[in-house]
């Protein structure tokens, strides 16, 4: 799908977990089934996820903090630098 976004469709046959050999890294969030399920470390560096037994998709996604936090102060410094625009052609005329 893209780095940022991996689909797994498991068929597991019994409970256990389900590994991805991507380096497990802050920012990784992953869904089972839809619903929030936390990011194991596997094997000391790996992530994996637990699985119940049947048919399920995984979703791990890369949302890591910093870009968040980093579009939160560009839209806030953007939306500063708008309202001091306009105050300035308020008081020009």
């Amino acid at each position: 799908v893209s780095p940022e976004r991996v689909i797994v469709r498991v068929d597991a046959p019994q409970p256990g977990i389900t590994i991805l050999s991507d380096t497990l890294a802050p920012g990784w969030k992953a869904t089972l089934g839809g619903a929030p399920s936390p990011i194991l470390k596997a094997n000391g560096v790996f992530r994996g996820i637990a699985t119940p037994a049947g048919r399920h998709e995984i979703v791990f996604y890369y949302r890591p903090w910093s870009v968040i936090a980093g579009a939160g102060i560009a839209l806030t410094l953007a939306a500063l630098l708008a309202g001091t625009g306009l105050a300035a052609l308020a008081r020009r005329d």
